[in-house]
């Protein structure tokens, strides 16, 4: 996943939003966006997670820099939306 993004920061493509989910095959969410942050420094973030409990929670500190928002699974479409519709207005 980061290989393309420096391929899209390569190419001069713009990045928003990186929306992420907590729990990836080789890394967890926090990972991938601390090593986006690296390629995007200023890219918005948001994390989404199925297991929002305790440990999750606890876990969820680490990344306090580096997400802005986290949702909980399933997603509510209107506040995904919502968070975007801002991101993009006050990008403007």
């Amino acid at each position: 996943m980061v290989l393309k993004l420096a391929e899209l920061k390569e190419v001069g493509a713009p990045v928003l939003l990186i929306l992420s989910d907590w729990t990836m095959p080789k890394m967890t969410g926090a990972e991938f966006l601390a090593q986006a942050r690296q390629i995007y420094p200023t890219v918005h973030t948001a994390l989404v997670t199925a297991h929002p409990d305790v440990w999750v929670n606890d876990q969820l500190t680490e990344c306090n820099d580096l997400c802005e928002v986290v949702f909980a699974k399933p997603i509510e479409l209107p506040a995904l939306i919502k968070h975007i519709e801002s991101l993009v207005t006050n990008s403007k």
